[in-house]
């Protein structure tokens, strides 16, 4: 009869709360498994997936930034070539001073050839005075745009802005010009008598913008449409990584197939068969392993076989001597009793020692086994 006493606070577990709700699984829900062959493929369709968004984005913003730099480039050289033109001061058509600052605008947006998705238009007071029959972008049909120009149309300084409206978003270069042209009479007849009398005809100011846009969102379209193949082309290269990768990871662990399945068909009862060993990679190095493991689990079977047999052998033996002096003894003959009992004492013990080697077989298996201690040599050399 045993007898358990209370854990102490430390060890002591309190009672599940029967009011609290434990957690169900749902039926028939089963973890998924997933193999090696497919966590393999995942990994590589993903760094794939990965690299190609990468070198994709990395693309995309590189061509973003050459395409607004080269439009800031082309503006400044149209810009340039209006600067030019005004410091000359001539119209190379007429070879005459240019006699007002529209003038020499509309001299300007002659000799400039706007290129694609580029619109040019030019302004004077603010105002639209004029426009290019042949530009691609219509920047006057725009009054967002105009309305958004005109303060640096009217300004003293040339300037490059990005402007957006509801219709598309523009990079415009505007190039003012202060100057003054001579103001138009009430009659026509006075400015004939103000010739003849050599009077002055009266000036006022004038502001003349040469006004250069790019239709960004047009520019960007251009490659970003090249972009959505890249895209279709890179989709298609993954399906093609999937398939590839599927194939040559399914043919690199077929030897994990066959090692396992060989694995299976080796029993207790025979463990004499072997995995075949092919190629010099990794899993032929496993392979090899896992023989070797079987040369050593078929070596300490046999062993453990043997001990078997040599035990039973040794107790068997004084149990047959035992029995056999036993089923001829003589009760009524004192001396056949004391010799069979000294005989019968002698094989128990010998039974015993079997035990007591059995005994401390088993434990020879526990760390704690052996332990080392300071020992006498004398002593020790007598007891042995």
């Amino acid at each position: 009869m045993t007898h358990s006493s209370p854990p102490d606070d430390a060890g002591a577990t309190s009672p599940p709360d029967a009011s609290s709700p434990r957690p169900r699984s749902p039926r028939g829900w089963r973890p998924v498994r997933v193999n090696v062959r497919m966590r393999i493929l995942t990994a590589v369709v993903g760094l794939a997936a990965l690299a190609l968004a990468v070198a994709g984005y990395t693309a995309f913003a590189i061509q973003q930034a050459q395409v607004e730099g080269r439009i800031d480039a082309e503006l400044a050289a149209d810009a340039e070539q209006f600067r030019v033109l005004h410091e000359v001061g001539v119209d190379p058509g007429t070879g005459e001073p240019f006699t007002s600052p529209g003038q020499l605008v509309r001299t300007a947006m002659e000799r400039i050839i706007p290129t694609r998705n580029e619109g040019i238009v030019g302004l004077v007071d603010g105002q639209v005075a004029y426009t290019s029959p042949v530009t691609p972008v219509r920047l006057e049909e725009d009054l967002a745009l105009l309305r958004a120009l005109e303060p640096h149309a009217l300004s003293d300084r040339a300037t490059v802005v990005t402007i957006e409206t509801e219709t598309t978003s523009y990079r415009a270069a505007i190039v003012p010009v202060q100057g003054r042209v001579a103001a138009e009479a009430a009659d026509p007849a006075e400015d004939e008598a103000a010739d003849e009398a050599g009077q002055a005809i009266t000036e006022v100011p004038q502001v003349g913008a040469l006004v250069m846009a790019y239709d960004i969102t047009a520019e960007k379209r251009v490659f970003a449409e090249g972009f959505l193949i890249y895209a279709a082309v890179a989709l298609l290269s993954l399906g093609v990584v999937a398939i590839v990768g599927g194939v040559i990871a399914g043919r690199l662990l077929h030897p994990v197939g066959v090692l396992a399945s060989s694995a299976r068909h080796i029993g207790r009862e025979d463990l004499s068969e072997r995995i075949p060993v092919t190629g010099k990679d990794d899993l032929a190095e496993m392979t090899k392993a896992v023989n070797e493991m079987l040369d050593r689990l078929q070596t300490s079977f046999r062993a453990q076989d043997q001990l078997i047999q040599d035990v039973s052998h040794e107790l068997r033996t004084p149990l047959t001597i035992v029995r056999g002096h036993l089923e001829v003894l003589d009760v009524g003959d004192q001396e056949d009793v004391t010799s069979t009992r000294a005989l019968t004492l002698d094989e128990l013990n010998r039974m015993n020692r079997v035990i007591d080697d059995l005994t401390t077989l088993a434990q020879s298996a526990r760390p704690d086994f052996i332990q080392r201690s300071l020992t006498d040599l004398g002593t020790l050399t007598d007891e042995v």
